[in-house]
């Protein structure tokens, strides 16, 4: 994906851009890895009266239950 492309997609999805690179910079990562994991339900989106703020989900809510293996019993 050209970076244009994805500012653009950005842009519409987030209407605060700036917060977007601040975001990426201060988890030190590249905007198109950003994107992606908002993308992917790892970051979301809150809009604060006009302040659009991109924070990371916390990791509780991230990890899915694992699946238990019952011990076969012979």
């Amino acid at each position: 994906m050209e970076i244009e492309e994805l500012n653009i997609k950005l842009m519409d999805e987030i209407s605060g851009w700036r917060t977007v690179k601040t975001m990426a910079a201060q988890e030190s990562i590249t905007v198109q890895a950003l994107y992606y994991r908002i993308r992917t339900g790892r970051y979301h989106v809150a809009n604060f009266g006009g302040i659009v703020v991109v924070k990371p989900k916390s990791a509780s809510r991230l990890r899915r239950p694992k699946l238990r293996r019952r011990e076969v019993q012979v």
